[in-house]
């Protein structure tokens, strides 16, 4: 039987390249979107097991029916990757309240909507699998990100404490903290400065970002949840 995967912001970026992988792995995978620059109905009559939802993670109403439509068409979810995610830099003294909040409603609070709503499918299935997408700023702090350092921080304690709460129900839940990856989020700093600062000298692909994931949602990582795991090139290390 083919597994069925839910990935939120999956049009673009890491999310695209993780969405080709899982449909190459022969999955059906629904993906989220909210905000899109590709022609949909192409993709679709592309690939005959890939499904869109228009869905604003930030409101869980938005998220619960969403989650009830995917639910009426597969009875069940094997895989969550939730990378939905946006940037809103400022540093503290010029960054609104309307930044704060976008940042953290759409990294964290979206994060809690689809964890919640889709883990009670998997608990009752007693089998899952859950990626949190958080990022090395969670640690690794830059000027300007306090919004985005802090939704990503709870990404990761809130990845933790689920993955305890699941573990009973052979439910598994981890995080994956990427570096600089070549994506649109990237595409305005300066890549020559930041090769750097990189210990690779480089930045990381989608694809490879992709390849983890694909990983940790399969039986080769069958006991390994609760964790971490960085692909930064070794920026960490610095």
């Amino acid at each position: 039987m083919k597994r069925v995967a839910v990935v939120t912001g999956g049009t673009r970026g890491i999310g695209a390249a993780i969405v080709k992988k899982l449909l190459a792995e022969q999955a059906i995978v629904h993906c989220i979107y909210y905000k899109s620059n590709i022609k949909l109905d192409e993709e679709s009559a592309s690939y005959p097991n890939l499904f869109f939802h228009r869905c604003d993670v930030k409101k869980y109403e938005d998220v619960k029916e969403t989650v009830k439509k995917i639910l009426d068409q597969e009875s069940k979810v094997d895989i969550l990757i939730n990378n939905a995610g946006c940037t809103k830099d400022r540093t503290l003294h010029f960054m609104s309240k309307k930044a704060w909040d976008e940042v953290i409603e759409t990294n964290l609070n979206g994060v809690f909507h689809f964890t919640k709503l889709i883990s009670n499918n998997m608990i009752a299935n007693h089998s899952g699998v859950i990626i949190n997408m958080s990022s090395i700023t969670s640690s690794h702090v830059l000027n300007g990100q306090s919004n985005y350092s802090a939704s990503k921080a709870g990404v990761e304690a809130f990845t933790k404490v689920v993955a305890k709460e699941l573990c009973p129900f052979g439910v598994r839940v981890n995080s994956v903290s990427p570096g600089f990856i070549e994506t649109e989020m990237t595409a305005s700093l300066d890549k020559e400065s930041i090769e750097k600062e990189i210990p690779l000298k480089r930045l990381g692909k989608p694809e490879e970002v992709a390849k983890l994931i694909l990983f940790l949602v399969n039986d080769d990582s069958a006991y390994i949840t609760g964790q971490n795991i960085i692909i930064d090139g070794g920026v960490s290390l610095c």
